[in-house]
C-alpha cells in the first residue's frame, strides 16, 4: 500500500524557463519510482474511452462530449 502511494505522489512538475527564448513549460522531474502511477493513470484513461465508446455505439448517449473532452484526447 505504501509503495503505491509513494509512486503516485512521485510525479512531479516543475515550470522551466529556456534562458535565450523566455519560452515557458512544464516539465516533469525524476523524485522516485513512478510506475504504478504511469499504470494507473493509463488504466483509468483506456478504461473512460472503452466505456465512452460502449456507450455511444449503442446509442446509449444523446448528446456528444465536447471536442475537448479528456476522452476525446490522445495522448
Amino acid at each position: 500500500m505504501w509503495e503505491f502511494a509513494e509512486h503516485m505522489e512521485a510525479d512531479v512538475k516543475r515550470l522551466v524557463e529556456d534562458p535565450d527564448t523566455g519560452e515557458q513549460a512544464f516539465k516533469y522531474i525524476r523524485t522516485g519510482a513512478d510506475h504504478y502511477s504511469l499504470a494507473f493513470t493509463y488504466e483509468c484513461v483506456a478504461a473512460t474511452r472503452c466505456a465512452y465508446n460502449d456507450l455511444s455505439s449503442y446509442g446509449w448517449l444523446d448528446c456528444p462530449l465536447p471536442p475537448d473532452s479528456i476522452i476525446n484526447m490522445r495522448f
